[in-house]
């Protein structure tokens, strides 16, 4: 549990108790297994830069006479190969929160006010890099259109064609499997319940291997060549006045064997503000602020620094928007830990 030796210092946190907070965000950080992670090459951050430059070789496109250009002729030289190359910047950013916290709080409360900002920071420290990288992966430049008909002015979308489609492109880009011989598909849970609708529907004509193949306990899981992962993130829905799109994300990697995405190393720090080190409110008034004399109030806080995120090739991923189909519960519960509670402090408090 919480160091509480000397459970409260006119200076605020003693060290202990703040290296409590900093070995428990760390150590949640580094056993967490973040999702969209394993899409980004991780390049080291240098210390004094805040833009970085990154170089590629553009790959030369053959032709179906290309040996004819290339084969070596007595007495000549051979034909020069032209070097292309294309130039991409990543930017970094910091980012960072705080919680604030009473010198009652450190004398009665200390337990809950270092549990309670580890368990804040911890899931922040995962979850901020994580939205950056969904926002990068669920946009790109290589793009298609789903497969869709329309009777009757009623647009239907056809699932299993636009994996059809996606296969095609994917393949005639020359595109490399994501794993055991096939691509990745990021789909929303409600892409998923259509996905098993459509498939349900076409099951008497599917063989037995296919059907066995497609589902397990009711989940697909592996079908037309794709490996399907189903995400309820918010970058993987997006949203224009009243219209809302999902979005369908193919992961592949490209003919260089490179992962769409690219991120600078970053790191996380906690820090103590100490008592007395932010402003209060002065005595019977609801307006006017003074310095906090008396050491009253503190704050402890995290940073996450020099975090970049950015996307080093475009064809690693395929990304295609479909009509959004809602799922919604037909009532808000109320008596859950969430929604129900409406008596919750916004702070660690005596």
């Amino acid at each position: 549990m919480a160091i509480t030796d000397s459970y409260v210092s006119n200076t605020g946190m003693t060290i202990e108790q703040k290296a409590y907070i900093d070995a428990k965000v760390k150590s949640y950080v580094n056993d967490n297994e973040p999702f969209w992670a394993k899409f980004f090459a991780t390049a080291r951050w240098i210390p004094g830069r805040k833009k970085f430059t990154h170089r590629k070789h553009v790959r030369q496109e053959l032709t179906a006479n290309a040996s004819v250009l290339t084969a070596l002729v007595e007495g000549q030289g051979a034909t020069k190969s032209t070097i292309k190359v294309t130039e991409w910047e990543e930017t970094v950013a910091n980012y960072g929160t705080y919680i604030p916290y009473t010198r009652e709080a450190l004398q009665y409360n200390i337990d809950d006010v270092l549990d309670m900002c580890t368990n804040d920071f911890s899931y922040k420290a995962v979850e901020i890099p994580e939205m950056k990288r969904a926002a990068a992966m669920c946009t790109s430049n290589f793009t298609m259109a789903p497969v869709t008909t329309t009777a009757n002015d009623v647009t239907t979308l056809h699932l299993t064609d636009t994996f059809d489609k996606a296969k095609v492109i994917l393949d005639k880009q020359k595109s490399k499997p994501w794993a055991d011989g096939r691509y990745l598909a990021i789909v929303t849970p409600e892409i998923l319940a259509q996905l098993k609708a459509e498939l349900r529907t076409a099951g008497v004509g599917l063989d037995e291997a296919t059907k066995k193949d497609i589902t397990r306990d009711g989940m697909v899981f592996d079908f037309d060549g794709f490996y399907i992962v189903s995400r309820s993130d918010t970058a993987m829905y997006e949203t224009s006045g009243n219209t809302t799109v999902d979005k369908i994300v193919f992961i592949c990697k490209t003919r260089d064997n490179e992962l769409p995405g690219s991120e600078i190393e970053h790191e996380t720090s906690i820090f103590d503000n100490g008592l007395g080190s932010g402003e209060v409110l002065k005595n019977g008034s609801t307006t006017e602020y003074e310095a906090d004399h008396n050491k009253r109030v503190g704050s402890v806080a995290m940073n996450i620094d020099h975090m970049g995120v950015g996307i080093q090739a475009d064809l690693g991923h395929l990304v295609c928007t479909v009509p959004h189909v809602a799922y919604t519960a037909s009532a808000t519960p109320t008596a859950d830990p969430i929604n129900g509670v409406t008596d919750t402090d916004t702070a660690p408090s005596a």
